[in-house]
Order: structure tokens, then C-alpha cells, then sequence
């Protein structure tokens, strides 16, 4: 229980992130936190992902940046998953911000929003969901740079 009463009152503590890197950014509305709640990665104009110190409260001096745009962006354990209209899933690590693989979904249609949850192999499911309504379903190993597999 105590747990869950931390992880509770984490979730309702806001996080102020002063000065945006850019003007021309006007709204980072669309958004993923990291599983530990340490870092932000907000897509940005240009096919830019910008990333935040959660609890600095701070910018990251790197960006990710992608071809096409960044509409969506999640976070497995390892990696930051980014993906737009070109619908390319770009794969980054996260600690040294170096893109690891890409991935061309299937049907190629844009990406409208991104998800990942842990599964049993140690790796992670990857969900793409795209602008035509479909979900595809990616399995990730534990290695971020291995292929991935369509379920």
C-alpha cells in the first residue's frame, strides 16, 4: 500500500520546465514519460523530439531528430520510439540519444500515437497506431538494435 500511495502522490505533483528551447515550438502538447518518471520527450516541429530532466527541471541540451514529422513518442525502459508522417518508428537510447534502428510500419499510413509495454522475454511490446485506425503490434527483444517481429 505505501507504495502505491507514493506512486500516487508522484503522479499528482507537477513539473515546471522553464524557457522552451525554441520559439517556434508553440505547443508540446504531445508527450511521454520515461517508466521512471525521470525524463519527458515532447515532439517538437521539424521532425525534433525534445527530452527534459523531470527532475531537474530542466532541458536536455540533445535532440532527437527525425525525418518527416514527430507526432507520437513513448518510452520503453531503454529507448525513446518516435514516430510521424512518414510512418518511420525511429528507435533512440536513451542515455546517449544515438538512434539505434528504424522501423517502416506496416500499411505505411501515419502514425497518430504510440505505446509500450513490458512483455515475458524481457524485451517489449510496441504498439503503432495510424492515422487509418489500425494497431500494429511490434515484439522487441531485450537488445533495442534487434529486429523487431510483427505479432
Amino acid at each position: 500500500r505505501r507504495s502505491g500511495s507514493r506512486t500516487a502522490a508522484a503522479a499528482e505533483t507537477a513539473v515546471k520546465v522553464r524557457a522552451r528551447p525554441r520559439a517556434s515550438d508553440k505547443s508540446l502538447e504531445r508527450f511521454a514519460q520515461s517508466p521512471d518518471g525521470a525524463l519527458l520527450a515532447f515532439t517538437a516541429k521539424d521532425g525534433r523530439v525534445l527530452l527534459a530532466d523531470a527532475r531537474r527541471s530542466c532541458w536536455l541540451p540533445s535532440e532527437l531528430k527525425m525525418s518527416g514529422t514527430a507526432r507520437a513518442v513513448a518510452f520503453s525502459e531503454r529507448c525513446v520510439y518516435a514516430s510521424g508522417g512518414d510512418a518511420t518508428v525511429y528507435c533512440w537510447d536513451v542515455r546517449s540519444s544515438r538512434c539505434l534502428a528504424t522501423l517502416p510500419d506496416a500499411g505505411a499510413s501515419p502514425t497518430s500515437t504510440l505505446a509500450c509495454a513490458p512483455n515475458d522475454d524481457g524485451g517489449h511490446w510496441l504498439f503503432v497506431g495510424s492515422e487509418a485506425g489500425v494497431v500494429n503490434v511490434y515484439s522487441r527483444g531485450a537488445s533495442p538494435a534487434a529486429a523487431p517481429t510483427f505479432s
